[in-house]
Order: structure tokens, then sequence, then C-alpha cells
């Protein structure tokens, strides 16, 4: 579709009881998990990854307090003229985020209609990257949630990793990447404010 650079949506990775703030970690089903949200392209590759809050915090939530926020909302950054991302009723509508409807108007139609597919391709998408990693499929055996944040997005590095040096075998394929900017240190685990009292 145009001026679309990706979809965003969250998952959640089980860890083990956390040794700090433990209760901050359960999320609504009473499991403990990492809340990670992430923002990918057609190509099943991420473009951004937060794994920084804890699983009692909404993806909404998650949503404003992140770099990509801060990027696109307040210091109004994109990648390229009237980017727009994709996302589910979960999230706020805003100018650069345009939400799924359960109704449109006609002429509007084929657009929903188009954008009523990507929670198939979010589950796809996050489908291949925990049975590729196991350990995010079922759970990490760590307690250490900054130690369990940083394999979270290793292998989310990886997989991309993974992708990259597929399409780079193919002699006559050529792929612009969108790029946002490089993560700041306010969208690290450690320092979060749920999880900064953490460290000793």
């Amino acid at each position: 579709m145009p001026f679309v650079c990706g979809a965003i949506d969250g998952t959640l990775i089980s860890i083990e009881a956390a040794k700090e703030k433990e209760r901050d970690f359960v999320n609504r089903h009473g499991n403990h998990t990492i809340n990670v949200t992430a923002v990918y392209d057609s190509k099943m590759r991420f473009q951004f990854v937060s794994a920084n809050w804890p699983g009692s915090v909404s993806d909404a939530r998650l949503l404003r307090k992140s770099s990509l926020f801060k990027w696109l909302e307040v210091e109004q950054y994109h990648p390229f003229p009237n980017t727009v991302l994709l996302g589910d009723s979960i999230y706020p509508a805003l100018d650069w985020l345009i939400l799924m409807q359960p109704s449109a108007p006609d002429d509007l139609s084929d657009f929903f209609r188009a954008h009523a597919r990507i929670p198939q391709i979010i589950e796809c998408t996050f489908g291949v990257l925990k049975n590729r990693w196991q350990c995010l499929k079922e759970r990490l055996c760590i307690k250490e949630v900054i130690f369990a944040s940083n394999i979270i997005k290793c292998c989310f590095a990886l997989h991309n990793f993974i992708l990259d040096t597929a399409e780079n075998s193919e002699d006559d394929f050529e792929e612009t990447d969108v790029e946002f900017p490089e993560n700041d240190e306010s969208d690290e685990i450690d320092e979060s404010p749920q999880i900064a009292d953490e460290r000793g």
C-alpha cells in the first residue's frame, strides 16, 4: 500500500519470575512476561523493536513511551514523505498510524480489506521468529530482565540477518530498506522507570 513503511504490533515473551518488582511482569493472563513492540515490513523484516517493558504495561502505553513515538510524533521524523504505519485498535489513531476499521465507506473498502489481512501477516511474522528461536516461543529461563531483554533483541537481529543473507544471495535482487534513527538510551530496558531500580 502507498506510503506504508510497516505494521506495528506487540507480543508477550515469557520469562522466569523477575527477581525485583515481580508483580510488574505479570500480564493479564497471570504469566511473567516482557511486552515487546515491533514494526515489521512486507518481507517479515523487523525495522524497530522495543523489548523494554514489563508484561503488565499496555501496548498503547508502551507505544507512547517508546523512541518510535518520539521520532514520528514529537520530532516529526519520517523515512519518506507521508509515512504511515498500520496497526490495530489497541493503539491510538494518529496521523502516522492507521488503524483497522470494522466498517468503512465504499471508496475506502478495498484499502481496509487489504488492511484487515494485517493481523494474519503479523501472526505469521512473529510465528516465524518464535519457531526459529524456540526460547521466545516457550519461555526464557532467565530472571534477570535486562539479560532477557538483550536476548530477545538479539533474536530479532539474527532473524533479520538470516533474511538479509538469503536475499543478498540472489544476484538480481535489490532492496531499499526503510531506516529509523538509532535507538537512544531512553529505549533501553535498564533505563525504563519500571526496572531502573533493579540495578544495584
